[in-house]
């Protein structure tokens, strides 16, 4: 099940535009990992919402690293010119923009817990240093 479910978020990536098969994987796991934290997270919201706002926070970072690379992606892959370098950064700005007015909102006005949103938000790193691991395990360097 596991399989599938990984073949067809590569398939949706792939119809999303991201050719690259570093960035697709990368994607894949952070989504896989995001959605599992939100069911579970869900799962045990009426005992401990910690879990729940581990979630939203796994989510949120999701949101962004899919922005981010779609915005890297864009300005790798395209032909550059400055009405789309504008654009590309206007949509950068605005991201960043809506994901600070959400942890704002998060924090301040529903005083979600700080360390929940942050384990969730580490969830990006943590995929990105495993990705990073994994890929230098294969790899066979040969010393002069």
């Amino acid at each position: 099940m596991l399989k599938s479910l990984a073949r067809k978020t590569d398939e949706w990536l792939w119809h999303k535009g991201f050719r690259a098969s570093e960035i697709r994987l990368l994607l894949r796991c952070q989504i896989l990992v995001s959605g599992a934290s939100l069911l579970a997270g869900v799962a045990c919201a009426p005992l401990w919402d910690w879990g729940l706002w581990f979630g939203v926070g796994a989510a949120l970072s999701t949101f962004n690293f899919y922005a981010l690379a779609k915005f890297v992606q864009g300005i790798v892959f395209l032909p550059y010119t400055r009405a789309m370098a504008a654009g590309l950064m206007f949509r950068f700005y605005g991201r960043l923009l809506l994901t600070g007015l959400v942890l704002f909102g998060l924090i301040v006005w529903l005083n979600v817990s700080v360390s929940a949103l942050l384990a969730g938000l580490s969830t990006c790193v943590l995929s990105i240093a495993a990705w990073g691991i994994a890929r230098g395990a294969g790899q066979k360097v040969k010393e002069a």
